[in-house]
């Protein structure tokens, strides 16, 4: 496991299982339904069944090594499209790229939620804070009497540039994490 240290190494689960013990302790058809898997024999031919068993690393290990580098190509278009969206001010890769994300297996529902919703939202927030603070003369040009709606043409495009660029780190920062 990543970040797994420490532990207790027992060498006999070490060891590969013997054939005759194991065959002997299951009762009749053990093992032998339609999931099973065989036993294999991962010792390297004319090894001692001893210490370089021990030695050698576990088979799940030989067969998934780690992976390095970007993980998740899926999420990484989703962010792609999610950039390129706010660039490009284009509504189809945005819509795309929240759609991916939402749709993706890698994210549990808390965080496809939050990336589709949540950093959206907040950005909808902070726009609505921007242009409070417009009105209450506290920072920004203030905003004229019946020009509100001015006011709102001009800070919507860069709200939702900054939910997609808000989303994408999100993506980019998830896609990195280890299962």
């Amino acid at each position: 496991m990543p970040g797994f240290t420490g532990g207790v190494e027992i060498p006999e689960i070490l060891k590969p299982p013997q054939e005759d013990s194991a065959r002997e302790d299951r009762p009749h058809g053990a093992g032998q339904g339609p999931g099973a898997e065989p036993v294999v024999d991962a010792s390297p031919a004319g090894a001692p069944a001893g210490e370089e068993a021990a030695a050698a690393p576990p088979r799940r290990m030989l067969l998934r090594p780690r992976l390095s580098g970007w993980s998740n190509p899926l999420l990484l278009l989703a962010a792609g499209l999610l950039v390129a969206g706010a660039v490009l001010g284009n509504w189809f890769a945005l819509g795309l790229g929240w759609l991916i994300a939402y749709a993706s297996r890698r994210l549990t529902p808390v965080e496809s939620k939050w990336a589709v919703l949540g950093l959206p939202g907040a950005a909808a927030a902070a726009g609505i804070v921007w242009l409070w603070g417009r009105t209450e003369r506290r920072w920004g040009d203030p905003i004229a009497t019946g020009h509100m709606n001015d006011a709102v043409t001009e800070t919507w495009p860069w709200v939702v540039r900054g939910a997609a660029v808000a989303s994408a780190l999100f993506l980019v920062w998830r896609s990195q994490r280890r299962r």
